[in-house]
Formats: C-alpha cells, structure tokens, sequence
C-alpha cells in the first residue's frame, strides 16, 4: 500500500501541538515541505473543529449538477472534444482525458460524462491537474451512476492529483484502478454505453 503523507500530517498534529499550529497557519508550506505538490495560486485553509463547532466541506461544483440528467447517446469511440486546456477522448472501453481539468472546462466534461450510462473508466494518465470544479463533475457522475447501480471508475491517476481526492475527504468514493496492473484486474466486459 502506497503512503499517504496527509494522513501522515493528520496523524502528527493529534501528538504534536506546535506542529499542529504550524499546519493551521500555514497549511501549503507544511504540504509542500512533506512533499505534497500544491499548485500555485491555491488556497488551502485548514479548520480546526471543536465541540462547539464542527464544520463539513462541500466541494464546489454542486449547484452544475443538472436536475435532470437526461442521457445522451454515448459518442463513438474515437470522438475527441476539445475544450479550453483539455481533450475528451472516447474509446471502446474507457474515457481518455489530456490535459488540465479546471473551472472553464469543467462543464464540457460534465456534458460528456452525462452521456455515460453504464459502469466505466475515466482514464486520468494524460491529466497533469485537476481543480475543485472537477472534482464536482466527477461527484455528481458517480452519484447519478451509484443511483442506478453503475460505478466510476478512475483509472491511472497520478499522485499529486490522488492527493486532491485525501484532502477533500472524498477518496473513499471513487474506485482508483491502474489499468497496466494485472494485478487490478482491470477489464472492460462491455462498452461504456
């Protein structure tokens, strides 16, 4: 199993109290130096709960969440949409994404993705950075497919953007697969329709 330096950190401000400060007035300099790969320009805020008050994070994106997701005809494999710093790339069996997901593409995604009626992978390899925007794309996908007893799949996701899945809290909802791995036994039965 692969080490997560954020549960690393977590479980060192529990014992250590100066550490501890130090991560809630400086969260991106304790990432960074624990190797976590922050993007410039991203603000991250650490929030302390207490008895008192205890606070849930939401991640942006909820309100792109169509009322009624009406299914679309899945688009042939070999179908490339090109959107603002990212190609969506429909194959047999999988999704391919290039590029960077952020907020100007998020919704081209979600476009694509509503599109999807069946279990199926998002394939991740070429995705160099994801945003908060994505990540609600991506939340939205496997709540309307777990509604209908479908899955999500993530395939090939690199770390620094894994880590974005621990931050938020939200690794626990998605299935990360590596589709080279024999050992993830990976396979497609049936396309993504």
């Amino acid at each position: 199993m692969e080490k997560n330096p954020l549960q690393d950190i977590i479980a060192r401000t529990c014992l250590d109290r100066p550490f501890r400060e130090e991560f809630l007035r400086d969260p991106a300099g304790v990432l960074r130096r624990s190797g976590i790969q922050v993007p410039e320009g991203i603000s991250i805020r650490v929030i302390e709960n207490t008895d008192e008050n205890i606070h849930i994070i939401l991640p942006s994106g909820s309100r792109d969440e169509p009322a009624g997701w009406a299914c679309e005809e899945a688009a042939e494999p070999g179908t490339e949409i090109t959107a603002t710093g990212l190609t969506i790339r429909w194959e047999r069996d999988r999704i391919r994404l290039t590029g960077r997901i952020t907020a100007e593409n998020a919704a081209d995604l979600r476009q694509q993705l509503e599109k999807v009626r069946g279990d199926f992978l998002l394939d991740f390899r070429d995705v160099s950075y994801m945003g908060s925007a994505g990540l609600g794309v991506l939340l939205a996908t496997q709540k309307r497919l777990a509604a209908g007893g479908r899955k999500l799949y993530l395939g090939n996701v690199m770390p620094a953007i894994r880590n974005i899945f621990s931050l938020t809290g939200m690794e626990s909802f998605f299935a990360f697969i590596d589709t080279d791995s024999a050992a993830s036994g990976w396979w497609m039965t049936c396309p993504l329709m």
